[in-house]
């Protein structure tokens, strides 16, 4: 499961320039991740022959002409994104809720 763009586009732009959270809220919403969530969305996906990752296609920017690009994520990669997202969610969910 991956939080939609919105949430790490909100949070990235109410944190300040070159924050380790910005830092981690652009790289959530860029590619190859970007990519990702939107081969996810619309099945252009499988997992490599060994299931050592997964190999997706999706477009590099938001063209709808643009051609399909090809793109690999190791288990080890997806591990650490699925982290990554869930620790920067986590964070954001928490403080916003401690604050309010």
């Amino acid at each position: 499961m991956y939080l939609g763009d919105s949430c790490f586009k909100v949070l990235h732009k109410h944190t300040p320039s070159g924050s380790t959270t910005r830092k981690c809220c652009r790289f959530l919403t860029d590619n190859p991740i970007r990519a990702f969530r939107n081969a996810l969305a619309h099945a252009n996906w499988r997992y490599n022959e060994d299931f050592s990752g997964l190999h997706f296609w999706s477009r590099k920017g938001s063209d709808p002409n643009e051609p399909l690009s090809d793109f690999q994520v190791s288990q080890l990669e997806l591990g650490f994104w699925q982290a990554l997202a869930r620790c920067v969610s986590y964070v954001a969910f928490s403080y916003a809720t401690n604050a309010a």
